[in-house]
């Protein structure tokens, strides 16, 4: 039985607390203890990855626990296996489904499916997706052009190369996806939580960045320069290189 005690002691919570209190205390301590901070130190580095892994272990429980995905006695769940419970009994030689029938069915139902059809690249374009938690969710060389992903869940979702032109991601939980190579081109960001996620030679194009959340945000070779509503100080929040194209800031 997993100790839950332990882990609202480590978010420095009450079992009575809210979900966005949950969420608010896991954010400020992945912020304190994210390795990126401790870039000289290897081994404050190595002590801020042991504590990172421990916070986002007891916010994953938590938060499975609040949205009533797990009973209480059940094992917690580790990121290589999030969702595992979830049952699916999706059709064995069907290789093409509706895509919102296949997240309705779970993010572990659509990642299996991903993975078992690796050869297909269904379309997202267009499409308003339900709100909700999509967790993990391999989204990675999809078209998702136009596509409304608003107050979405996204955590530790993998987006790289994926294509979206006019996709919508306002107030969107993107805090560590992956959006490697992404090619967001007119993308509303607008209050989007992209915290620690990873953003490298992503390009950005007349994206719109206002009051999104950047901090530990990687950012290297990411094209950034015709971006909207983007500060000085997002951008000193975030994780850059020389090769970053910045626009310019008044």
């Amino acid at each position: 039985m997993p100790d839950f005690s332990r882990y609202y002691e480590i978010l420095g919570l009450e079992p009575g607390c809210s979900p966005e209190e949950l969420k608010l205390a896991w954010r400020d301590l992945a912020q304190v203890w994210h390795p990126d901070r401790f870039p000289a130190n290897e081994r404050l580095q190595k002590k801020a990855q042991d504590k990172l892994k421990e916070i986002n272990e007891a916010f994953d429980a938590l938060r499975d626990l609040k949205a009533g995905r797990r009973p209480p006695n059940a094992e917690p769940r580790t990121s290589g296996r999030r969702d595992a419970q979830w049952a699916w009994d999706g059709p064995s030689s069907e290789a093409e489904r509706d895509p919102l029938d296949l997240l309705s069915s779970g993010v572990h139902a659509w990642n299996l499916w991903r993975n078992k059809y690796s050869d297909l690249t269904p379309r997202l374009a267009g499409i308003r997706i339900p709100r909700g938690d999509y967790t993990g969710l391999n989204l990675r060389y999809m078209d998702l052009s136009r596509s409304n992903f608003s107050e979405a869940a996204l955590y530790k979702a993998d987006l790289s190369g994926v294509t979206a032109a006019n996709a919508v991601f306002t107030g969107s939980e993107l805090n560590l996806a992956t959006l490697i190579e992404a090619r967001l081109t007119r993308c509303d960001l607008s209050n989007a939580d992209l915290f620690a996620a990873d953003l490298s030679r992503a390009r950005l194009i007349e994206c719109n960045l206002t009051r999104a959340n950047l901090v530990a945000t990687i950012l290297d070779a990411a094209h950034l320069q015709t971006c909207r509503g983007l500060t000085a100080e997002q951008l000193e929040v975030s994780l850059t290189d020389g090769s970053t194209r910045l626009p310019k800031l008044a």
